[in-house]
This record gives structure tokens, C-alpha cells and sequence, in this order.
């Protein structure tokens, strides 16, 4: 009885080709992209309306008109603002064991290396 898995000589894909759906995907953001380019202008006065809260009027069979409000979109106002301004920074903070210091052992350095190796740490 032969082996089973493990490495096997040119099996899988070949190396910098991509699957079938990656290149699919690809090509609906290509076609997304070429349509939205075209019609950058018209999309982003829908967003910022969007932003800003939309009214929309319908005329009834009688004659009438309803009016309609949309509340505005706080996630379209945030997203335009990310695009103009920037994200803000994330915040992280890091912290030992059970909440506590972060805990390094130096051994027995002499002072020059441990010097280096504060570098090396305050560099990451």
C-alpha cells in the first residue's frame, strides 16, 4: 500500500496562477469599477444625499402628494468623512499577565547589550 498525502512532486496549482472564483471576483470589481467610474459624479451626490437625509415626493392617483423623509445615513456620512479626513488611529493597548506588566527577562546582560536590546524592543 502506497503512502497517502504528504508532498507530491508538481501536484496543486501552479505557483502565481489563481483559482477560478478569485478570477471571477476580479473581474465583476473591474466591471464594478469601470461603472462606477463612469458615473462617479451622479453616485457620490446619492451618497452625500444620502448622508444628509432624503425627501422623496409621490403623487397619488387622486391628485395628492405624500412626502416622505429618509433619515440620514450615519454610516454614508462616515464613510465620506474616512475617504476626506482619514480613519482615526486605532488604540491598542498590550499588557502582561492577567492585566499586569509585560514581563522580560534579561539575564545576565551587560549593560551595552541590554541597551541594544531596549532598542530592539521599543523599535516594534
Amino acid at each position: 500500500m502506497g503512502t497517502q498525502g504528504g508532498f507530491r512532486k508538481n501536484a496543486g496549482r501552479p505557483k502565481g496562477s489563481k483559482a477560478s472564483h478569485t478570477l471571477e471576483s476580479e473581474a465583476v470589481r473591474k466591471s464594478i469599477i469601470k461603472r462606477v467610474k463612469k458615473d462617479t459624479r451622479p453616485v457620490l451626490d446619492a451618497l452625500i444625499h444620502s448622508a444628509l437625509g432624503l425627501w422623496y415626493e409621490e403623487k397619488m392617483p387622486n391628485g395628492g402628494k405624500r412626502i416622505y423623509k429618509q433619515k440620514p445615513d450615519v454610516q454614508a456620512a462616515k464613510y465620506l468623512f474616512d475617504q476626506v479626513v482619514g480613519r482615526p488611529k486605532e488604540m491598542q493597548e498590550v499588557t502582561g499577565k492577567d492585566g499586569g506588566a509585560i514581563e522580560y527577562n534579561f539575564g545576565k546582560m551587560e549593560i551595552k547589550d541590554l541597551d541594544k536590546e531596549l532598542k530592539k524592543i521599543l523599535k516594534k
